[in-house]
């Protein structure tokens, strides 16, 4: 067996890897500030912002009724009492968001420092400073990604590997515990890291980690029980009281989700997290049994960061591609835990098995080929239109004909395909062509390599698409600037402006948009917080009652609200569709419009109706 153990020969100073960690950690945090500005606001950061300042301030506890609370508390509170301290906000909420980002990379760095090398710790470091669209998920949104992210990483500092103190142990527990209080879906990470510090220490630490984690659950639970059972809903050991069921009937609106937008999510996925997923995968295929490990701590950590990782990633895909609510989530999701992926590779990499057996090497090369098919599936919409100008043979049913046509014609001409088909069809097959072309352009440099460092050649393809895709990651997210206007200071203009034209204790009728993040400006005014998730949570018809009580609204609440409230904001596109004959000259006026636009567009600036 060869592993990358050869590679240990060329030590760089140390002072040279930490320097270059630290010009990625810069390189990063200047990502995360040019995002929270350039970003447009969307659905979850207004959800969480209004909704956490509306809790921590107490004028809607969580699970009180009408506040609907579809997720652990804290993923309100801490974004809610960093506005009651500091200004409620977009700027309060992003700088948050950026400041769990910067100290969530820091201490991947110190995980990755001490479990691997200060080279593979620098080289985790920029995987993420080379993915811009991660970064956008931490810092262009007020949301949970950059929260989890931080506790993801600090229990990973705290608690992974030989020889950790009580102290750590018994921090990461707490922490990992207030992870699951604001992220239900990372229950799962609690009872496994929880086993492996039992096996990595022994009962008696294992203890340290379990009792503080296990404290914060149920401090939590007994603060908002019975409440709280409700987000439990997906575990069949958790009964529920019926009181605390929705019983009150009512459907959201369907959608019929094509298969190619499942597999569209699915490889924008990989494309978006191509080291955590694909390294993941390598590790997999290329570690060598765990007899031949030399540090049994290092089999141990990767042990449960492989299950971690894929765990999360399973569970995550069945909450988003395989169903219909949020199929492109997928993405965003991942970024919750790709950090569990990085650190694997960082972790493993030095112990992966170079000369891998056939089946395995028959499986790297089919990987490779999906992905690179997969990749180019993802890109349709900016490459499929190019490729089709391309030229093509003309053919036809007596075969090859004189002269070109292009692709556009042959494909949707001749095969009778949509337009959209034939983009993702071509690029799919460009993506194909790409994976053999790298295959063969790696076959050629394993040639000229295969003496120096002895591996196969799927290995060897295995490491330069790892390389390859950290350092095209840019290219391959591309351009993710919303907006080159400063959406926080749009936001705060807006803010002040409707602020001066909506006196306090009014009511106000938001249909403004999916964000409602220009509602934080508003504070000691009347909303109705059913709204804040758009038509997320409304439901056609619906015991009104029972709707009301959990945070739910459908049309009697609709026309209730609409016949009491005080003031209206209105996107002008929601105006034109919705709004045109409600608004009469003899009930409503309209006052200007807010002075900018938060969606970067200025025909979409808000329109306010106030009640005669």
């Amino acid at each position: 067996m060869t592993d990358l153990l050869s590679f240990k020969k060329i030590r760089p100073p140390l002072w040279t890897a930490d320097a270059l960690a630290a010009l990625g950690g810069a390189v990063f945090l200047i990502q995360l500030l040019r995002f929270a500005r350039h970003t447009l606001s969307n659905l979850d950061e207004g959800s969480y912002l209004v909704r956490g300042y509306l809790m921590a301030s107490g004028a809607y506890p969580p699970f009180s009724p009408g506040m609907f609370t579809g997720k652990m508390p804290l993923a309100f509170l801490i974004p809610g009492y960093a506005q009651v301290w500091l200004g409620a906000g977009l700027r309060t909420g992003r700088g948050v968001a950026v400041g769990f980002a910067a100290l969530g990379l820091l201490l991947l760095w110190v995980a990755a420092r001490r479990l691997s090398s200060p080279a593979l710790a620098a080289a985790t470091v920029w995987v993420l400073a080379l993915s811009p669209a991660v970064i956008k998920f931490y810092g262009g949104g007020a949301s949970s990604q950059a929260l989890i992210f931080f506790f993801f990483s600090a229990v990973f500092a705290l608690m992974l590997g030989a020889e950790r103190k009580t102290w750590q142990l018994a921090l990461g527990g707490f922490l990992c515990g207030c992870m699951v209080i604001t992220r239900e879906n990372t229950l799962p990470v609690f009872p496994l890291l929880t086993l492996y510090a039992l096996w990595q220490n022994g009962w008696k630490k294992a203890l340290w980690f379990f009792l503080p984690g296990a404290l914060a659950l149920a401090a939590m639970h007994a603060l908002y029980y019975p409440e709280i059972l409700r987000l439990w809903y997906w575990l069949p050991l958790v009964k529920i009281p019926a009181e605390q069921r929705y019983a009150g009937g009512g459907y959201a609106t369907s959608f019929s989700i094509p298969a190619a937008s499942r597999w569209l999510s699915l490889f924008e996925a990989a494309r978006l997290h191509w080291v955590a997923l694909l390294g993941s995968a390598w590790a997999l295929l290329l570690f060598p049994a765990p007899s031949r490990w030399k540090s049994k701590a290092d089999w141990r950590v990767f042990a449960a960061l492989l299950l971690l990782f894929w765990g999360l990633a399973y569970l995550h895909l069945q909450a988003s591609v395989l169903r219909n609510y949020c199929v492109f989530c997928f993405s965003p999701y991942l970024a919750f835990f790709n950090s569990a992926g990085i650190l694997l590779v960082a972790v493993s990499i030095r112990w992966w098995n170079l000369q891998s057996s056939r089946i395995s090497s028959g499986l790297i090369f089919a990987l490779l080929l999906i992905f690179f098919s997969g990749l180019g599936f993802s890109l349709f919409e900016r490459i499929g239109a190019p490729l089709l100008n391309l030229p093509a043979p003309r053919i036809s049913r007596a075969g090859f004909l004189p002269g070109f046509t292009n692709w556009d014609a042959l494909l949707t001409g001749g095969l009778n395909l949509e337009k959209s088909a034939a983009r993702q069809l071509i690029s799919a097959v460009a993506g194909l062509l790409a994976g053999g072309l790298f295959l063969a352009l790696s076959y050629s440099l394993w040639r000229i390599r295969s003496a120096r460092v002895p591996m196969r050649f799927s290995a060897f393809a295995a490491l330069a698409a790892l390389l390859m895709g950290m350092l095209s990651s840019p290219w391959l997210h591309g351009n993710l600037i919303d907006c080159p206007d400063d959406i926080i200071a749009a936001h705060e203009q807006t803010g002040a402006y409707l602020a001066s034209v909506i006196p306090p204790d009014k009511s106000v009728y938001w249909d403004g948009g999916l964000s409602a993040a220009p509602l934080l400006y508003l504070p000691g005014r009347q909303f109705f917080p059913a709204q804040i998730n758009s038509n997320y949570t409304f439901l056609h018809t619906g015991e009104t009652a029972q709707v009301q009580r959990f945070g739910y609204w459908n049309e009697a609440l609709r026309d209730q609200w609409k016949a009491s409230a005080d003031f209206f904001l209105v996107s002008n596109e929601r105006y034109a569709k919705s709004w045109v004959d409600f608004f009469t000259p003899d009930s409503f006026v309209e006052l200007p419009r807010a002075p900018v636009s938060t969606a970067c567009a200025p025909e979409s600036r808000l329109r306010v109706f106030r009640r005669k």
